[in-house]
């Protein structure tokens, strides 16, 4: 149910090990949620705010009650992008990464939201912000690049002056 391909997903140093699944207790499951990349937690019944940062711009990809799902839609705007040269590791390795985690918050806080309607919400605001990314430009390349030639330029006339 998952649109994220498995063969697309990377390694992640945050997997869990071979054989640590069927051992994690509630704060190992939680911890792990706490760890996720572009996940950041509201406060209780608040959920999960999803974001990705990109050379200082800071992009909203939803909000969610299961900070798993906030985890998979980082996961769903970076995919497209990693050709753009931002390298960055994924939160899940697997689709049955992210299936297993789910379930398992599920299980350890209680809450269950139904996953196509997340999915649904979460497909249009990725789409929008890897829209947005790709559209603009690269602020900060850019404006260094920029600021490096303005001061050479000066050095160079400062330098034109006192010889």
């Amino acid at each position: 149910p998952v649109s994220v391909p498995p063969t697309a997903l990377v390694a992640h140093p945050r997997q869990e090990r071979e054989g640590e699944r069927e051992t994690m207790s509630k704060d190992d499951i939680l911890e792990r949620i706490k760890g996720l990349t572009g996940s950041c937690f509201r406060g209780k019944g608040k959920g999960y705010d999803a974001k990705i940062s990109i050379k200082g711009t800071t992009y909203f990809l939803g909000n969610y009650a299961l900070g798993a799902d906030s985890g998979l839609a980082f996961d769903k705007c970076i995919l497209p992008l990693l050709d753009t040269n931002f390298s960055r590791g994924l939160n899940f390795e697997t689709i049955e990464d992210f299936e297993y985690l789910r379930a398992a918050e599920i299980e350890a806080t209680g809450i269950n939201v139904d996953f196509d309607t997340v999915l649904e919400t979460m497909t249009i605001k990725v789409s929008a912000a890897v829209k947005k990314i790709r559209k603009s430009p690269t602020p900060g390349v850019a404006k260094v690049s920029k600021k490096k030639s303005n001061k050479k330029s000066k050095a160079s006339k400062a330098g034109s002056t006192s010889s």
